[in-house]
C-alpha cells in the first residue's frame, strides 16, 4: 500500500529542523520506550550453566576444542574449551535459547541450538568429523547475529579470511564470484548488480548505514552507488541478502542489500595491548598496490584504533589476443598494446575508531573515516575524467545486552557523512561544436537509528526500531562551449582544453567561472525518511521457525530555492503540471511487509520459503532532474523537464529454497521470481500531448518536451545454487582436505507489457554463471592452494532495437580462470598470512556484459598480498 498526499497537504513528519512535526512522535516513543524499559528492568532475573562434551565419530574425547555459545536474541557470546576429557561448562547464562558452535582444527563445525530454561541444562554429546564446513553467520538478515541456516532470505557472506585470501582490488570486486551478483565497469567505478537490478536499486550499507544517496541517478551509465568509497583493508565481512529488503532496511533494497562490516577494535581481559597490522597488496597489471596499516591501544574497559591505507594503481591492460567485433573506436584503448589508458587511479583512507565499556555488555563505540579518491578516465569517445570521489563520515553508537529478561539488547547510533564527487566531460558532439563540462555534487546524509529486541513472550524475539534519514543535495556545473569556425569572442577547442585544465588545479579561475555562469540541471534538494520497523521471528517448535515483520516509512522530498536552475525560464507555468517550486514538493507513506517459514526436519536440513514486499521512493534525481539547463545549443533537439507524478518503484518477492549443512557437504537452492511494477525509465519519454516549445537560442530547432517515465511490469526469476565438498585425503598425505565449491545462477527478465525481453541497457541481466572451483588445504589450514573458474554465457535475448544488438556493441562469454596460494602462521604475540596468485591465467580478452563504455577487463595480473599482525 502506498498514500500519496496532496502536494500541499500537511504533514506531520515535516522534518527535524523546526522540531514541530517530530515532538509528540519522538516524546510518545520515548514515554513508551522508557515505561518497558523500567518495567522490565525490574523483574528477576534466572540464569543457568550449560554442560556438554565434543567427541569424535567413534566417541573419544576431543580436548581443547573451542565451544562459543551464542545468545540468539543479543548476538553475544561466551567461549569455553573443552577439558581433557572433552567436556565444558558455561555459566551464569540468562534463560533462553542458545546457539553452541564447536570448532577444532581438522574438523567441519559442529553447531546446535538449545532453550535454557532452568539452573542447569546437559547437552547431548556433540560429535565432530573431519572436514573444512564452517559455520556461517548474518547480521544483515535480520539486524541480529543468525546462522544462515536459520533465516529465510538467500545470504552469501564474505569472511574476513576469505577476503584476506581473495585479494580483491575494490570491495565490490569479490561480488563478482558470488551467486546472483553481477558487477558493473572495473576499478574504483565498480558497481553492484543483484538479480538483474542495480544502481540505487541495490541498498549498500556500511556497519548497517546507508552509502547510498538521494542524489544518486537511476541510470546505470556512469553512476550508481559508489562502493570504491570504501577500504577494503578495514573489512570483516561482506553480507549479500538477495531479494527484497524494504522492511527492515527501506527504500532501495529493491533488488538485493549489501552490508560492508568493518572490523571491530578488540579488549583484552588484562593490562594494556599495544598491537599493530600491516596488509600491502600488489598487482602486476595495472602496476601499483594498496599500502595499508593499523595501531590499535586496548584495555579491559577501552580500545581505540587508526588505520591508514593509500591506493595507487597505473593503467592496466587488457588480455589477447582482441575479441573479434570488438569497439575498438574508443580512443582509450590501444587494441595493439591493449593498454586501456586513463584507469589509473589513486585513494588515500584514514579511519579512527574506539570503543568505552562499561560492563561487559554495554557499550559506546565512535569512528570518523575520511576516503578521498582521484579515480580514473573512462575509457569514452571524449573524456570522461573522474577529478576526485570523497567521503567522510563520524559515527556514534550505544549498545547495551541482556537489559533484562523481556529487553534483550537495546542499539541507538547515530551518523553523518558527507560526499563530494567532481567530474570533467570533453567531448565533440558534434564536428562543429565543443564542449566541456565541469560537474560537482555535494550529498550529505544525516540519520539515526534505534533498536530494541525483545523477548516478551516464549518462543519468541521481537526486533522493533525507528529509523530517519535526510539526504541534501548541492550541485555545482559550468559548461565551456566552442564552436568551428569561432564566432568572435568565442573558444576554439584548444582554448577550451587549455582553460579546462586551468580550473582542474587553479581554485580561482574555478570560482569566477562557477560565479559568473552557474548552471545545474538538478535543483538543491533534500529528501528524508522517518520509519517504524517491527519483526517478530516465532518458533513453535525446533522444527519450523517463522519470521514476519512489517514498516512504515513517512518518506518527503522538495527541491529548494536554485536561481540557477533555469528549467521555469523554459517551460510555461503549468506545463505537464509544473507551477514553480510549489510543484516540486513530495510526500508519500509506504507500508511494507514480509513473511518467510524455515523448517528443519534435521538440524542439517533447512527448507525456506519468503514473500515479501519490495519498495524504491524516487529519490532527488528522480524527480527533479531537468536536462535543460546545460544542454541548450542550436542543435538540441528536447529537454528533461521534472515529473510530478512519478509513482514508486514496487515489488513482490517470492523465494523458495533448501539449506543443508552435513559435514561434508553443504549448499544451498533458490528459485526467485520477482514482479515489479512502475520502474522508472533511464531516460525521458514526450509528454502526451504536449507541442515542441520555442528553443530560447536564435535559430534553435523547436524542443520537444521530455519527462521520467513509469514503465510497465517487469518479472525477473531464476535458480541460484551453491555447494562445498570437502574430501580428506589419506595419512600418508598429512590428513589435508582437497574441497569441491561452486555456484550456478540462471536469470530470465521479461517486460511483461511489451511482452518482450528487458533490454540489458536498463536491466543488466546475467542469463547463465557459474563458478567452479577446487581447494586444498592442510588440516591445519596453514598450508592452501585454490584454483578458481567464472563462466558467463553471452547476452541473446535482446529485445527489437537494443543498444546491446547492435554490432560492435554486443557482449559475448567468456571463461576465466584464477589460482591463488598462500600460507597462514598464527602465534599469541605475532601472525603472518601470505597470499599469491594469478588472475585471467588465460590472459583472455573480455568484457563484463555491461562494462560502462566499452571498456575490455584486465587480462593477466600477477597479484600478493601480506597480512603482518604483532602484538
Amino acid at each position: 500500500m502506498v498514500i500519496s498526499f496532496a502536494k500541499r497537504a500537511a504533514f506531520p513528519w515535516s522534518g527535524l529542523r523546526a522540531g514541530r512535526g517530530y515532538s509528540w512522535i519522538g516524546v510518545l516513543v520515548m514515554a513508551v520506550w522508557l515505561g518497558v524499559v523500567g518495567i522490565a528492568g525490574a523483574q528477576a532475573e534466572d540464569r543457568g550453566a550449560l554442560t556438554g562434551s565434543v567427541t569424535d565419530g567413534q566417541g573419544a574425547p576431543i580436548a581443547e576444542a573451542s565451544v562459543l555459545v551464542r545468545s540468539v536474541a543479543t548476538g553475544s557470546t561466551r567461549m569455553a574449551l573443552t577439558a581433557a576429557d572433552g567436556t565444558f561448562t558455561v555459566g551464569e547464562l540468562r534463560y533462553g535459547v542458545y546457539q553452541i558452535r564447536v570448532t577444532r582444527e581438522g574438523f567441519s563445525d559442529a553447531v546446535v541450538e538449545v532453550r535454557l530454561a532452568a539452573p542447569s541444562a546437559t547437552l547431548d554429546p556433540i560429535r565432530l568429523a573431519p572436514g573444512t564446513i564452517r559455520e556461517i553467520v548474518t547480521i544483515t538478515a535480520s539486524r541480529t547475529v543468525r546462522d544462515t541456516m536459520t533465516t529465510p532470505e538467500a545470504v552469501s557472506v564474505v569472511t574476513e579470511q576469505q577476503l584476506q585470501e581473495r585479494l580483491p582490488g575494490t570491495a565490490a570486486d569479490i561480488l563478482r564470484d558470488l551467486p546472483g551478483t553481477y558487477t558493473q565497469s572495473q576499478s574504483f567505478q565498480t558497481r553492484p548488480i543483484i538479480r538483474g537490478l542495480e544502481g540505487n536499486r541495490v541498498l549498500v550499507l556500511v556497519d548497517g548505514e546507508r552509502l547510498n544517496h538521494g542524489r544518486t541517478p537511476t541510470s546505470h551509465v556512469g553512476n550508481g552507488v559508489e562502493t570504491g568509497l570504501v577500504d577494503v583493508g578495514t573489512l570483516e565481512a561482506i553480507e549479500v541478502i538477495r531479494g527484497a529488503g524494504s522492511v527492515l532496511y527501506g527504500t532501495e533494497a529493491l533488488g538485493g542489500t549489501i552490508n560492508f562490516i568493518t572490523r571491530p577494535p578488540a579488549t583484552v581481559d588484562s593490562g594494556v595491548r599495544v598491537s599493530s597490522v600491516v596488509d600491502p597488496f600488489f598487482t602486476s597489471n595495472g602496476p601499483g598496490g594498496r599500502y595499508g596499516g593499523s595501531l590499535s591501544l586496548a584495555t579491559r574497559r577501552f580500545t581505540a584504533r587508526v588505520r591508514q591505507s593509500f591506493e595507487n594503481f597505473s593503467d592496466y591492460t587488457a588480455g589477447g589476443p582482441v575479441e573479434a567485433g570488438y569497439a575498438s573506436v574508443v580512443p582509450q584503448f590501444d587494441p595493439v598494446t591493449r593498454r586501456v589508458t586513463g584507469s589509473t587511479y589513486r585513494t588515500n583512507a584514514t579511519r579512527v575508531e574506539g570503543r568505552f565499556f562499561f560492563t561487559e555488555q554495554t557499550f559506546l563505540r565512535s569512528s570518523y573515516e575520511r576516503l578521498a579518491s582521484a579515480p580514473y578516465r573512462y575509457p569514452l569517445q571524449g573524456t570522461f575524467d573522474f577529478l576526485f570521489s570523497n567521503r567522510d563520515k563520524v559515527n556514534m553508537g550505544f549498545v547495551v545486552r541482556d537489559l533484562s529478561p523481556v529487553i534483550a539488547s537495546v542499539q541507538i547510533s547515530g551518523y553523518y557523512q558527507w560526499q563530494q564527487r567532481r567530474d570533467q566531460v570533453i567531448v565533440r558532439a558534434l564536428p562543429a561544436l565543443f564542449q566541456v563540462t565541469d560537474r560537482q555534487i555535494n550529498p550529505t546524509t544525516g540519520g539515526f537509528d534505534g533498536q530494541v529486541i525483545l523477548t516478551p513472550f516464549r518462543n519468541h524475539i521481537i526486533t522493533a526500531g525507528i529509523s530517519f534519514y535526510r539526504d541534501t543535495s548541492a550541485d555545482d556545473r559550468i559548461v565551456i562551449r566552442g564552436t568551428l569556425p569561432t564566432p568572435p569572442g568565442g573558444l576554439t577547442p584548444a582554448q577550451a582544453q587549455t582553460l579546462a585544465a586551468r580550473i582542474r588545479t587553479d581554485g580561482d579561475v574555478l570560482r569566477s567561472l562557477r560565479n559568473s555562469q552557474p548552471r545545474r540541471d538538478v535543483p538543491n534538494a533534500n529528501f528524508q525518511d522517518l520509519a517504524f520497523f517491527v519483526q517478530d521471528e516465532y518458533t513453535p517448535s525446533r522444527y519450523v521457525r517463522l519470521i514476519g515483520g512489517l514498516r512504515v516509512d513517512g518518506y518527503r522530498s522538495r527541491a529548494l530555492d536554485t536561481p540557477s536552475y533555469d528549467i521555469f525560464n523554459l517551460i510555461p507555468p503549468g506545463t505537464a503540471g509544473i507551477n514553480g517550486l510549489e510543484s516540486l514538493r513530495h510526500a508519500n507513506v509506504a507500508v511494507t511487509g514480509s513473511g518467510g517459514i524455515v523448517v528443519s526436519p534435521i538440524p542439517a536440513v533447512s527448507l525456506v520459503a519468503r514473500v515479501a514486499r519490495s519498495y524504491r521512493e524516487p529519490n532527488i534525481y528522480d524527480r527533479y532532474n531537468a536536462g535543460a539547463s546545460h544542454t541548450l545549443s542550436p542543435t538540441t533537439r528536447s529537454i528533461t523537464i521534472p515529473n510530478p507524478n512519478l509513482r514508486p518503484e514496487t515489488g513482490i518477492n517470492l523465494d523458495l529454497g533448501a539449506k543443508v549443512r552435513f559435514t561434508r557437504f553443504s549448499g544451498a537452492f533458490t528459485y526467485f521470481r520477482n514482479n515489479y511494477a512502475n520502474f522508472i525509465s533511464n531516460f525521458g519519454a514526450p509528454v502526451p500531448g504536449l507541442a515542441p516549445i520555442p528553443n530560447p537560442i536564435p535559430g534553435g530547432v523547436p524542443l520537444a518536451v521530455l519527462q521520467r517515465q513509469n514503465l510497465g511490469r517487469i518479472r525477473m526469476q531464476g535458480i541460484e545454487a551453491e555447494f562445498e565438498a570437502p574430501f580428506r585425503l589419506p595419512d600418508a598425505l598429512r590428513s589435508s582436505f582437497v574441497t569441491l565449491l561452486g555456484n550456478l545462477s540462471v536469470t530470465r527478465g521479461d517486460d511483461l507489457q511489451a511482452n518482450q525481453p528487458v533490454d540489458p541497457f536498463n536491466f543488466p541481466v546475467v542469463p547463465v554463471k557459474a563458478v567452479l572451483g577446487t581447494r586444498w588445504n592442510s588440516a591445519t589450514n596453514r598450508y592452501w592452494m585454490e584454483y578458481r573458474s567464472r563462466i558467463v554465457t553471452t547476452q541473446r535475448r535482446l529485445p527489437p532495437g537494443s543498444l546491446y544488438a547492435r554490432p560492435g556493441t554486443a557482449r559475448l562469454g567468456f571463461t576465466v580462470h584464477d589460482v591463488r596460494g598462500g600460507v597462514n602462521f598464527d602465534r599469541e604475540r605475532y601472525g603472518v598470512a601470505l597470499t599469491l596468485g594469478v588472475e585471467n591465467l588465460g590472459n583472455r580478452f573480455y568484457q563484463d556484459l555491461f562494462s560502462l563504455f566499452d571498456a575490455p577487463a584486465r587480462g593477466r595480473a600477477f597479484v600478493a598480498g601480506v597480512r603482518l599482525r604483532f602484538f
